[in-house]
């Protein structure tokens, strides 16, 4: 992950390249009110979160277990704080 601090250091870039993250995996664009949802609610299901999960080693050098990817109540905020 030190490669990848200059990435992680700006919070609201993290928000905005997780959101970009998340929409590639679910193959959606999502509105401005599904940041208080997440995954599961929005349609994720094993493959996508095995996509996300892809994408987020890749593009921020973070590694996000499967199991938090599934929590019912894993929003994006709460994922840019895990990744933070």
């Amino acid at each position: 992950a030190a490669y990848y601090g200059p990435q992680l250091k700006d919070r609201k870039s993290i928000n905005d390249q997780l959101k970009s993250l998340v929409e590639r995996a679910l193959g959606q664009q999502l509105s401005v009110n599904d940041d208080d949802q997440f995954f599961i609610s929005l349609g994720g299901d094993s493959l996508a979160s095995l996509r996300l999960s892809h994408l987020i080693r890749h593009d921020l050098g973070v590694t996000i277990p499967l199991s938090i990817l599934f929590e019912q109540n894993l929003t994006l905020q709460r994922l840019v704080g895990l990744v933070n």
